[in-house]
């Protein structure tokens, strides 16, 4: 997880219900949720609780149960959040902002697209593309490469690999509290590490966020390679 400005030794301890479920199946209901998350706190197990993948409309219903049951609330929340994928911004953010409520992001490199690691057209041998071919299809369009392109000399200007520039663009926006980052060697956790200690200038925050414009997310639907 990187984050900028946490004390050191601060520690949460998060019960997280997942926002998202099986096709065909219903959730419970909130309320049910949250009781037994709040059964939880009250038992000294969990410190806070968390909700992942849920629209603004239903961390807004969970916090109004929670209002008027007297129940725990949300504290934080788990969305996907990078430079192709920015739907969170127009409502979940505000809301979160208004109900201070935490932010801590996944996905920040677009499961690699904005890192450089694919080409458009080329299936991505030996990677999770190709382990779970469902994972990234949402991203495979020929405008988010177009973007990659557009980012590639104002990551040589700036003297940052593709996936320092994608990170580093996630963490300077102050209404995210933290990025969750997952690697595969201890190389990429250095270099993930290295763009949490380096933010972007307002100028170059600007030129990535411009350099974004266009970009394509859809449905995960299986391979599609061009």
């Amino acid at each position: 997880m990187l984050q900028r400005g946490v004390a050191p030794g601060s520690n949460t301890n998060l019960a997280q219900q997942r926002g998202y479920t099986p096709r065909r199946s219903r959730p419970p209901p909130i309320e049910t949720t949250l009781r037994a998350l709040d059964d939880l706190v009250h038992q000294g197990k969990v410190r806070a609780i968390g909700c992942s993948n849920y629209a603004a409309w239903q961390v807004c219903k969970a916090l109004w149960v929670s209002d008027v049951r007297n129940l725990a609330r949300f504290e934080v929340v788990q969305p996907p959040y990078n430079l192709l994928s920015r739907g969170i911004e127009d409502e979940l953010l505000p809301l979160c902002a208004a109900e201070q409520l935490g932010i801590v992001t996944y996905n920040p490199t677009g499961v690699g697209i904005l890192a450089g690691r694919y080409q458009w057209g080329k299936p991505p041998e030996g990677s999770r593309f190709q382990r779970v071919p469902k994972i990234g299809t949402g991203y495979w369009y020929a405008a988010n490469f177009e973007i990659v392109e557009r980012l590639k000399p104002i990551a040589a200007q700036t003297g940052r690999s593709l996936g320092q520039l994608a990170f580093a663009w996630v963490l300077d926006n102050p209404a995210i509290t933290s990025v969750l980052t997952g690697v595969e060697s201890v190389g990429q956790l250095e270099e993930n590490l290295a763009a949490a200690e380096r933010p972007l200038t307002e100028e170059e925050y600007q030129a990535v966020t411009t350099a974004g414009a266009g970009a394509v997310v859809g449905p995960a639907e299986g391979p599609r390679w061009e």
